[in-house]
């Protein structure tokens, strides 16, 4: 094969995992989006009527269970973040008040569903029909606000 192919084939490579890549890996950059979300819901559940003061968050990313390293960097918190899987299924909405199911307590389900990047240090991470619109600030993601989803 010629230099030129190789190199085409190279960037179409490229291409599809950066169009393919969300749904195949989550890279630590969107680890740290996500968590930056987590925190913002785990943290405003009190003054969110539909939570009811939720204590628990069951998290999915993509529809699957987040790595037991990303539950384990909410150690701490004045909320339990457990894997999505836990919460009891049909549910028709995400972020509703749902039931764990190996304990039976009352939690709120956390759906992330995916990530559109606005600037190099800029994204819009989509959970619960909501854009949660973060930045990277001296290395650390924040969640600087938060917009409604409309569909259409």
């Amino acid at each position: 094969m010629n230099k030129t192919l190789l190199i085409f084939l190279g960037l179409i490579g490229a291409l599809l995992i950066a169009l393919l890549g969300g749904k195949l890996y989550i890279n630590s950059q969107s680890e740290a989006q996500y968590e930056a979300v987590v925190r913002d819901i785990g943290e405003n559940t009190q003054t969110n009527a539909n939570a009811a003061g939720a204590k628990i968050l069951f998290v999915s990313i993509q529809k699957q269970d987040p790595s037991p390293e990303f539950l384990a960097r909410f150690q701490g918190a004045t909320y339990a973040v457990r894997p999505g899987s836990r919460a009891l299924g049909g549910q028709r909405f995400s972020g509703s008040l749902t039931k764990d199911n190996q304990t039976g307590e009352s939690g709120l389900e956390v759906r992330i569903t995916s990530t559109i990047w606005t600037g190099f240090d800029k994204a819009v991470v989509y959970a619960n029909g909501y854009g949660f619109v973060v930045t990277n600030e001296s290395g650390s993601w924040r969640v600087k606000y938060v917009t409604m989803m409309v569909v259409g």
